[in-house]
């Protein structure tokens, strides 16, 4: 997934949730970055204006990934602030999708 930062300031990442089992978010895809996905270790990132930040979809159970396998829906939720005004909540991102989307997306690339 990726999140790109379209305003003029810097924003951060405070949060990212999966509403799933066994589909988790990676800070990257490093060895310790998808680790710390699965344990649960929290992400968060700061985005400067015009760039973009890439944190990778993991799915935890390999048979969910081959064909005629569950749908299995999902849905990320990103909290995130505006570095300026970081007292000033904003309301979060929500992505509905499935691990289904997800094989879609795989095969196509």
């Amino acid at each position: 997934m990726q999140c790109v930062n379209t305003s003029k300031g810097d924003i951060i990442i405070t949060r990212i949730k999966i509403t799933a089992e066994r589909v988790y978010m990676a800070k990257d895809d490093s060895l310790e970055g998808i680790a710390g996905s699965v344990i649960g270790i929290p992400i968060s990132a700061i985005i400067h204006p015009g760039e973009k930040a890439a944190f990778p979809i993991v799915v935890g159970d390999g048979k969910l990934l081959e064909e005629g396998a569950p749908k299995v829906p999902f849905t990320i939720i990103i909290s995130w602030r505006r570095t300026g005004s970081m007292w000033l909540p904003q309301l979060p991102v929500f992505l509905r999708t499935s691990v289904r989307d997800l094989r879609t997306i795989d095969a196509a690339m």
